[in-house]
């Protein structure tokens, strides 16, 4: 008969070895817990409150103030080249202003 056997003496001392370890980890457990709810009669619940001041609510005015960040220099930087000789007459956009595809910017003698 060679059968397997399930308590082999070293399956055996592992097993007793996982159980004795899960028992001392709940015994653990079980001792970390609140001993006694409630304090003894001649005992104090801990530190007195801390003082605490009360101030009444008024109705009145309050400014209106938000204040946020902003940038102080553009964000990209476009270089404008000259690819027609001739004298510039007239600008016809306002710097910073939303400009379309094909509109034009400048008046041009050439």
């Amino acid at each position: 008969m060679s059968g397997f056997n399930p308590l082999a003496p070293a399956r055996l001392v592992s097993c007793i070895r996982w159980c004795t370890g899960f028992v001392l980890g709940g015994l653990l457990l079980a001792a970390c817990g609140n001993k006694d709810a409630t304090p003894a009669a001649g005992a104090s619940a801990g530190p007195p409150p801390p003082p605490v001041g009360v101030v009444s609510v008024e109705p009145r005015d309050v400014g209106l103030v938000t204040e946020l960040p902003g940038r102080l220099e553009a964000s990209r930087v476009a270089q404008v080249r000259a690819r027609a000789a001739g004298i510039l007459h007239k600008r016809l956009f306002r710097e910073g202003s939303d400009v379309k595809a094909g509109q034009a910017l400048f008046e041009i003698d050439a």
